[in-house]
């Protein structure tokens, strides 16, 4: 969820927005700030890029998991230079 705060700058009002994501590796939560905007729209619109891209990370990361439980076949893993890539970066987060 996301707040909007505005400021005063010496080049006039400007719009903040603060943002409680949930880091996809950790499963913590982070606060973040984003600052600059012109228009209120201009910051919901970033707000919602933001969530976004949230969302498409802790989707990525769970089919990383799946990928792998696939291609593991007791103990051996398909020779392909896609599925190595994958597995080693699903490993980098165990």
């Amino acid at each position: 969820m996301a707040s909007y705060s505005k400021y005063s700058t010496a080049k006039g009002d400007r719009w903040l927005i603060k943002l409680s994501l949930t880091d996809p590796i950790t499963k913590k939560k982070v606060r973040t700030t984003r600052r600059g905007f012109k228009k209120l729209s201009e910051a919901k619109l970033a707000a919602q890029k933001l969530e976004a891209e949230e969302k498409k990370q802790s989707r990525n990361l769970k089919s990383h998991y799946f990928f792998k439980e696939i291609f593991l076949v007791r103990g051996r893993v398909l020779q392909t230079s896609k599925t190595l890539n994958c597995l080693s970066q699903v490993n980098r987060f165990k």
